[in-house]
């Protein structure tokens, strides 16, 4: 399934004092394979691009549990042994939660999910078809 999510970029002109927008579509399928310039280590967001346009990844970490690259929530729950790496697209569309990974512990999933994300974005492997599969079908906007 092809879909095209777009966002709307403002430029203003100010010798003009005109405003004018910009809209960019990436065309994003399972098939879709992105790029990324940083490492993702040891923060909670995260962005590739793909065809172009700068796509925003959000990883959180939970108790949530369910099976890699194919579980979705919408909420997220949080306790005391948060190992669980969720992953959603932000920008410019949104996406339902994807469970991408269980890690050891709270710490190592801190460190490592918004690279989790990232991954399943630039790498073609079977798990991350998988997970670009179910983070394409749950695009909300």
């Amino acid at each position: 399934m092809l879909r095209c999510v777009c966002s709307t970029v403002i430029t203003v002109t100010l010798a003009m004092g005109m405003t004018y927008a910009d809209t960019r579509c990436v065309k994003l399928n399972a098939a879709t394979v992105c790029t990324s310039s940083a490492d993702c280590y040891n923060t909670s967001d995260c962005a590739v691009t793909c065809t172009g346009v700068t796509v925003n990844l959000a990883g959180r970490c939970s108790t949530n549990s369910g099976t890699e690259n194919f579980t979705t929530a919408e909420n997220l729950n949080l306790g005391t042994d948060n190992k669980f790496c969720w992953c959603a697209v932000v920008h410019p569309a949104t996406s339902k939660w994807v469970l991408r990974y269980q890690y050891s512990d709270e710490n190592n999933c801190l460190k490592n999910c918004a690279r989790g994300c990232r991954n399943g974005f630039i790498f073609d492997n079977t798990d991350d078809i998988n997970f670009r599969n179910t983070v394409h079908a749950n695009l909300m906007g």
